[in-house]
């Protein structure tokens, strides 16, 4: 038997409405913490290349969904190699689009400036006998550990493409010194 009477059915209208409303804050919220957990990635730090920065088993979040265009000089990255393996080291320098930026004379690393030449000495000599390829001209991303003497990065395996990069591990305290 319904009721006929108009404030119980009221009543009743407001009900169902609050559960509508109820529901849909619920699907909001859930679809903002799937949109969270998508966008970020946990990273462990394996070795000593990034020494004094990050240290060998450091838990990191890295941003998945930066703009690959937006990646600049100083930032700290998670990249992925051709093998699947991922390393987390600083970029550089960022070859431009056209090819036209040259490399620094000096590169700021934590604890210190280095020349370029110095660096990179070891990897265009590489690239002049043909042992490693002649990097692309256009939109590379030379990447490096902080640790420089205990580090495998572009000086010995090349240049990386924005492609490959999984995330960017964003640290206030990451920056230089």
């Amino acid at each position: 038997m319904t009721s006929t009477d108009p404030v119980e059915h009221e009543k009743q209208r407001q009900m169902r409405l609050l559960r509508r409303v109820e529901w849909a804050f619920l699907a909001f919220f859930f679809l903002l913490a799937l949109a969270a957990y998508a966008s970020v990635q946990r990273v462990i730090v394996h070795g000593h290349s990034m020494e004094p920065t990050l240290h060998d088993g450091d838990g990191l979040t890295a941003w998945k969904l930066i703009p690959r265009d937006r990646l600049r000089v100083g930032d700290v990255v998670v990249f992925r190699e051709s093998d699947g393996s991922e390393l987390i080291k600083r970029i550089v320098f960022v070859q431009d689009a056209q090819g036209a930026a040259k490399p620094p004379e000096l590169i700021q690393i934590p604890g210190g400036v280095r020349p370029w030449r110095m660096l990179f000495l070891d990897y265009n000599r590489a690239v002049a006998t043909g042992r490693l390829p002649r990097p692309s001209r256009a939109n590379t991303l030379y990447v490096m550990g902080d640790n420089t003497d205990n580090s495998e990065d572009s000086r010995v395996f090349g240049p990386i493409r924005p492609d490959q990069v999984v995330g960017e591990v964003y640290v206030k305290d990451l920056a230089p010194t």
